[in-house]
């Protein structure tokens, strides 16, 4: 019988980012480490897959970092160190993604927080779909990211809840 593991990561996310992200799972009765570990593990092999052959230089690296933290300008945007307990699987095979293409991994989990949370306007600037095939026997496609106010919503996925 496999035992599962569990370990945590730390990450620096922006805090306004965060905590409007950790609301909005709330809202959803979500739990967010169990979300973050199912994210992580299904965008796993896409992540791969979309950087295969990419590597950053160590320039890169430092420059996406430090834009990372200068996001604001001059009243730059608090970032803090978030805890995350996830698989040591999924630990282990985003470490090895990091290093395989020398990623910032703060930017990564901003970035992915971001694209979770965007609104239309943003995916599409992006060019990025603004629905997802969803498992249901009528085929529908659930909406990506959040919706205005007065926005018909599929709601939350797990609970049905809608509004955000």
């Amino acid at each position: 019988m496999a035992i599962h593991q569990d370990t945590k990561i730390s990450v620096g996310v922006v805090t306004t980012l965060f905590h409007d992200w950790q609301a909005q799972l709330e809202e959803c009765f979500m739990k967010r480490d169990a979300f973050l570990e199912h994210v992580l593990s299904c965008e796993m092999e896409h992540l791969s897959a979309d950087l295969a052959g990419k590597r950053n230089s160590e320039e890169a690296k430092t420059y996406i970092s430090h834009a990372l933290h200068r996001l604001g300008g001059a009243r730059s945007l608090a970032i803090k160190p978030r805890s995350f307990k996830i698989s040591k699987a999924t630990a282990d095979a985003l470490r090895a993604i990091e290093h395989e293409h020398n990623l910032v991994r703060d930017a990564l989990f901003n970035r992915l927080i971001v694209l979770m949370r965007g609104r239309r306007g943003l995916l599409r600037a992006l060019e990025l779909p603004e629905t997802v095939p969803w498992n249901s026997d009528s085929g529908s496609a659930l909406h990506v990211g959040r919706r205005r106010p007065g926005e018909p919503a599929a709601g939350c996925r797990l609970c049905g809840r809608r509004g955000w």
